[in-house]
C-alpha cells in the first residue's frame, strides 16, 4: 500500500495495488473516488479537498511487510 499527498491538488491517494489496469472510477461523493481494475477490485481511493475531509496532521504512516 502506498499513500501520497499532492499539495497543489490538495488530494490524497491511497494505492492498494500497483497497476495501470484501472477500468472504472466510482464517484462516492464529490470528494471521494474509488478506482477499480477489470476484476472490480479496488486499486485505490482518491480523496479530494483532503484538508477539508481529513485531519492531515494526524496521518500516521506505517510500513507493513507481508513476508
Amino acid at each position: 500500500m502506498k499513500i501520497t499527498y499532492d499539495k497543489v491538488a490538495n488530494a490524497v491517494y491511497i494505492q492498494f495495488k500497483e497497476t495501470k489496469d484501472i477500468l472504472s472510477t466510482l464517484n462516492i461523493t464529490d470528494e471521494i473516488n474509488i478506482d477499480l481494475d477489470s476484476f472490480k477490485n479496488i486499486v485505490g481511493i482518491e480523496i479530494l479537498k483532503a484538508d477539508k475531509v481529513m485531519d492531515l496532521t494526524e496521518i500516521v504512516i506505517k510500513d507493513i511487510n507481508n513476508d
